[in-house]
């Protein structure tokens, strides 16, 4: 099944200032795997209220031609964020058509914006498990990236036969210096009360529309919570009993000041 999912908020969004780390990762290069390997670096240290752009790139110094589907480097990869590991719920539709890494060739760069991820930290046999990441707080930290290597979502050498690979990039560090209010935050009990009771209201108004990509009841008991992109913004995530599949959700952004509900999301895997 594809699933497209649209942010409400970004999680790793700051007002803060950036002072980005670039010797002597920004040449550097993970691990190979059969001559093949992955490249994360800062592109640009932006203004706030954004966290600095990533590219991702290829290099492919084996034997044989590779392909590979841009969401296994990006979109749905894992991320390593300060030595913990996080899975992407959701990660937009699927999939881009394979591009080829001659021998000796690179890859074309591609982009990568944290701020439109949803992640949970993976469990011990890999999987997303119900520990969201939050936001990036004053201080130093570590990103790198380990590609997805599943169905059609993969890196694969071009050998006899075929076969997919796992590359781990090199680690990139930089540093949030301050931070005036961060989106993506813990709310407190009184704001969770509040938005929750108004995404309820909101659901219920729309059943129909709104309702889990399984069919079975959302668990508001379960619901997550976090500051939104705004005054009063709050966005609130929704998960579901799922009978026939792995729980999934919608997501809903809530103005607690006028009791709006300003956005609901595509379905949240």
């Amino acid at each position: 099944m594809k699933i497209s999912v649209s942010i409400v908020a970004a999680l790793f969004l700051c007002t803060a200032a950036f002072a980005q780390s670039q010797s002597p990762e920004a040449g550097a290069w993970g691990d190979a795997v059969e001559g093949v390997q992955l490249r994360l670096a800062i592109t640009a240290q932006l203004a706030t209220p954004q966290v600095p752009e990533f590219e991702i790139q290829l290099r492919n110094r084996g034997a044989e031609a590779l392909t590979y589907v841009a969401e296994a480097v990006n979109s749905r990869a894992d991320i390593e964020i300060d030595g913990v590991w996080y899975g992407t719920a959701g990660g937009g539709s699927c999939c881009t058509n394979p591009q080829t890494v001659a021998s000796g060739s690179q890859s074309n760069a591609l982009q990568l914006r944290l701020q439109n991820r949803i992640l949970f930290e993976l469990d011990a046999k890999g999987a997303p498990g119900n520990k969201r990441f939050w936001a990036l707080t004053p201080g130093r930290h570590s990103i790198r990236l380990r590609t997805r290597s599943a169905d059609r979502v993969s890196i694969t050498v071009r050998s006899t036969p075929p076969h997919s690979i796992v590359l781990l990039s090199n680690v990139v560090t930089f540093e949030v210096l301050s931070v005036q209010a961060v989106a993506g935050l813990p709310v407190s009990a009184d704001v969770a009360k509040l938005a929750l009771d108004i995404a309820k209201g909101c659901v219920g108004k729309s059943p129909a529309t709104f309702r889990s990509v399984w069919g079975s009841p959302l668990n508001f008991d379960k619901a997550g919570m976090s500051t939104g992109n705004g005054t009063n913004r709050v966005n609130v995530f929704i998960p579901e009993n799922a009978p026939r599949g792995k729980p999934q959700g919608i997501a809903v952004d809530v103005d607690t000041g006028t009791g709006a509900c300003i956005n609901f999301t595509d379905r949240l895997e």
